[in-house]
């Protein structure tokens, strides 16, 4: 019973927990409180078998005297307790915390009607083993049941794709919508039992139809596979990774061919032939010192060696490759002292920007060699942004000196800009609502909403006539420069572009574990599982005690006739079990019966 009770009290509490409101710390709440509930509860029920299976052992090997009647009344007054509760329970949310709950109660259940039938058998046949046979085959059965109730908890607090759904099914679905190109980056996971998270990259084909296919897609999710969570990332139609069958033999033949091609195509095409006075001016100049971003990753960054790194950081390496320029990095600690040391003639090139009017008073600008849109990045509850002129009264946050707020500043004065000095900085504003939104490249915004795990966020629009052509700014002083780099940026192919997008989009998701919150349930249950411990200790030694007063002689603490016919009971069915000999001798020492 106090075991029943223990388990009762954890699912008790874990209840309360998953009611718990979600907050800024705890955004998904408290429902995973229901796996480490349901954890504990099937370690609990494994403990409580191995306990059955010592206990019956011994009992088989060492049989001990029972009276079947008490045994039975005992039983059946046990039995009604457990089948009362576990109709309460059944009655109530059938969710993995009350899953583990009713598997105590259950075995309960079964133990009392395991030795309500061991009493009515030893009652009426005197055969004891009935009890610890029993026993073990009540043990089998809450084995099989907490086995799989460990590995449901485990697999939910190891983030496993609940066992209910097909991640393939829920692709192909995707997929088949009318204008989803293809679907990659499927992810389906749970934070409680009945809470199911989904995140996905969709291939659009049109991406103002976004907003409608949003909503389709959710209520596919809702309405096939129970998903009432999903985190979808629209992509322009450059990258299909379809949930499709295998192609046929013919297919993947044309498939080598184009491949062999396009493998051999680059080798052939990518020397850059320049002229002698070209040449020249490289080797007069010596290395081209360059400023980069330091905080703009994937598009580029400065790693803690100094190293520069991102998509921009290998097309530039490409480009110069290409063309015989010798790259030096120069330090810096941020976008705007990069920008500052390039208007200073500290470097003669930045690496990776936006073409605008004020930059073009100091630069000079090669081709684009790297396109992608912008989007408004909002919390889940803003509706779609179709115009940003519309809006009123709402903030839009920049990192400090990008073309984006230089735009907005211009042509949308109806949003009040804010500034942060890092890209994670304007997500985590709008996140925590402290900013309404704002306006980044799709794979910066698709990149930062997944490492930092803002899955709060959500694509809320594209911002119209624009896209970001990035290109290189070379300091009005070195036109030459910008020609030599315009044919290395022209020997670039697509397929290279997209392996180095590929290399810098794969990332691995961040995890925030609330540990507070984990050692604080450590506590609660360290606190629970002391307490019955202790309260277990003071009832075995009060039954120690009560069991000597009951056996033995006040005065001489001797034992009394009570103990002496039940000791004299077992040695007597011992001896008719193994067919030996009996033999029992009585001597009155101190002569009582002559007083």
């Amino acid at each position: 019973m106090i075991n029943d009770a223990a388990a009762l009290m954890l699912a008790t509490v874990a209840a309360w927990l998953t009611r718990r409101p979600a907050s800024a710390r705890h955004s998904y709440g408290f429902g995973r409180a229901e796996f480490l509930a349901a954890l504990a509860n099937s370690l609990g029920l494994l403990i409580l078998v191995a306990w059955l299976t010592i206990s019956a052992i011994q009992r088989l090997h060492d049989p001990q005297p029972v009276i079947g009647s008490a045994v039975s009344l005992t039983a059946a007054m046990g039995l009604a307790i457990n089948i009362l509760v576990a109709w309460l329970l059944s009655r109530g949310e059938h969710t993995l915390n009350t899953r583990a709950a009713l598997l105590h109660v259950l075995g309960d259940l079964l133990g009392s009607v395991a030795a309500l039938l061991a009493g009515i058998v030893i009652a009426l046949t005197g055969w004891t083993p009935i009890d610890p046979l029993l026993s073990l085959g009540i043990g089998a059965l809450i084995l099989l049941s907490s086995g799989r109730l460990l590995y449901e908890s485990l697999h939910g607090l190891m983030e496993g794709t609940p066992l209910n759904i097909a991640p393939e099914q829920v692709g192909q679905a995707l997929a088949t919508l009318p204008g989803v190109a293809s679907v990659h980056d499927l992810h389906i996971w749970s934070v409680a039992p009945e809470q199911i998270m989904l995140s996905a990259h969709l291939v659009v084909r049109d991406l103002r139809q976004w907003e409608t296919l949003l909503d389709a897609s959710h209520a596919l999710l809702a309405e096939r596979f129970g998903i009432h969570h999903a985190t979808l990332q629209p992509e322009p139609e450059t990258r299909t990774v379809r949930w499709l069958t295998a192609p046929d033999k013919s297919t993947i033949h044309c498939s080598l061919f184009l491949f062999m091609v396009l493998l051999l195509f680059p080798l052939l095409s990518s020397a850059v032939e320049l002229t002698q006075e070209e040449k020249d001016y490289l080797g007069n100049t010596g290395g081209i010192k360059v400023c980069v971003d330091p905080d703009w990753y994937p598009f580029e960054r400065l790693n803690d060696q100094g190293e520069h790194e991102g998509i921009a950081a290998d097309l530039l390496r490409l480009a110069a490759e290409r063309t015989g320029i010798r790259l030096e990095i120069v330090r810096t600690s941020s976008w705007d002292e990069s920008i500052q040391a390039s208007k200073d003639k500290k470097c003669q090139i930045l690496s990776f920007l936006n073409q605008t009017p004020k930059r073009e008073e100091w630069l000079l600008f090669t081709q684009p060699y790297f396109t992608d849109v912008n989007v408004f990045v909002t919390r889940n509850e803003h509706s779609y942004i179709a115009d940003p002129a519309i809006l009123t009264d709402e903030t839009i946050v920049f990192p400090e000196g990008t073309a984006m707020e230089e735009l907005v500043r211009n042509n949308y004065p109806n949003l009040s800009v804010l500034n942060t000095r890092t890209e994670k900085e304007a997500f985590i504003l709008v996140s925590e609502n402290r900013a309404d939104m704002t306006m980044r490249s799709l794979i910066i915004a698709a990149y930062a909403i997944r490492k930092e795990g803002l899955f709060n966020l959500k694509i809320a629009g594209q911002l119209p006539n624009y896209t970001n052509k990035l290109r290189i700014g070379v300091i009005k002083s070195e036109p030459m420069l910008v020609n030599i780099l315009n044919q290395g940026i022209s020997a670039i192919t697509n397929q290279e572009r997209e392996q180095i997008v590929n290399k810098h989009i794969s990332i691995e998701i961040k995890d925030r574990v609330d540990y507070k919150l984990i050692f604080q349930i450590a506590a609660f249950l360290g606190l629970l599982t002391a307490i019955s411990l202790y309260w277990n200790y003071k009832l075995n030694k009060l039954n120690d005690r009560l069991i000597k007063i009951a056996q033995t002689d006040v005065l001489t603490g001797l034992y009394n006739r009570t103990k002496l016919n039940e000791q004299f009971h077992i040695e007597h069915t011992r001896a008719v079990r193994y067919g030996r000999p009996f033999s029992a001798i009585m001597l009155d020492i101190d002569h009582s019966k002559d007083q």
